[in-house]
Parts: C-alpha cells; sequence; structure tokens
C-alpha cells in the first residue's frame, strides 16, 4: 500500500518514501500518494494510484523538504547511468528494463477527464514548464522512455528526487 498522507498531517513530518539511488542520486522507489486537499489531485480505485495536473504536482513537491520534481535533464542522468539514450527510443530493452524494476515503474497510465493507457504507458511529471504545458517522461511496454509536452491539466504520477 502506497504512503497515503492526509491534510491534517504535516508532509514533511509523515514523508518517508521508498529509495532508489541511481548513479549519485537518491529517487522515490514508489509513487507519490499524498492528497493535500488541494485542486488537482485524483485517485483511482482502479490503480490505487493518485494522479497529480501540474500545478498540484508542484505545490506538493515544493511542500516536501529536501525533495523537487526531476528536470528532464535529471531523469536523463538516471538513463545514462544504465546505458539507455537519456529520454529517448531505447536501443536495449534488457537496460530499460532494470531502470523500470530500479524504480518500481508501475504502468499506471495517465489521467485526462478519464483514465488511459493503464498497463501500457508509466507517465511523470517534470519540472519543466512549457508556458500552458508541461514536460512529462513516459515509460512503455516497448522499453522506451520518452519526453513529451502535454497540458498542464493532464494528470500524471509522481516521482520525487532528493536535492
Amino acid at each position: 500500500m502506497p504512503l497515503i498522507i492526509r491534510v491534517h498531517e504535516r508532509l514533511n513530518k509523515a514523508f518517508n518514501p521508498k529509495t532508489a539511488k541511481i548513479g549519485g542520486d537518491v529517487w522515490m522507489a514508489e509513487n507519490l500518494a499524498i492528497d493535500d486537499g488541494g485542486d488537482g489531485i485524483c485517485f483511482s480505485k482502479e490503480t490505487n494510484m493518485y494522479y497529480y495536473d501540474w500545478n498540484a504536482a508542484k505545490r506538493i513537491a515544493d511542500s516536501l523538504p529536501g525533495w523537487h520534481l526531476p528536470s528532464i535533464a535529471e531523469w536523463g542522468i538516471a538513463c545514462s547511468n544504465y546505458k539507455i539514450k537519456p529520454i529517448a527510443y531505447i536501443g536495449d530493452e534488457d537496460n530499460a528494463q532494470k531502470l523500470y524494476a530500479r524504480l518500481k515503474v508501475k504502468l499506471a497510465g495517465y489521467y485526462f477527464d478519464d483514465l488511459y493507457n493503464v498497463g501500457s504507458v508509466a507517465s511523470f511529471w517534470t519540472d519543466d514548464d512549457s508556458s500552458g504545458n508541461a514536460h512529462r517522461v513516459v515509460f512503455d511496454t516497448n522499453a522506451t522512455i520518452e519526453h513529451s509536452i502535454i497540458s498542464k491539466r493532464c494528470k500524471n504520477t509522481i516521482r520525487l528526487i532528493k536535492d
């Protein structure tokens, strides 16, 4: 069961996720599961996961001292530690699967007025803003890791990295 923190608890006191060290960085090894009571968050009983629009992702990440949403560059560093071309189609499926396993990636899809691609993709927000859109990293069943830009209203899962 993922860590769930309710509004009335102090986020930084209760936050203690499972982690994975990749290169010199410490990453969350599970999807974030925090409901701070603010806008932009939904929970799916189908996947047992929380999904966040970009503003909610930023708000929650900023409320957890010592953690932040990873940038596209930080995702690229994680990929390069497994000899995977950063944020592009991957030629080495075995190495991609090792990164998936290290981060315990669950193919929980994403939420945009409905749940999409459950069992096919895992979609994580990055810290990178692009006007009314934002950047995300998408893992899929074909052992590809891609970067795309999507509306900030879309809801994705979150992984954080230590400062």
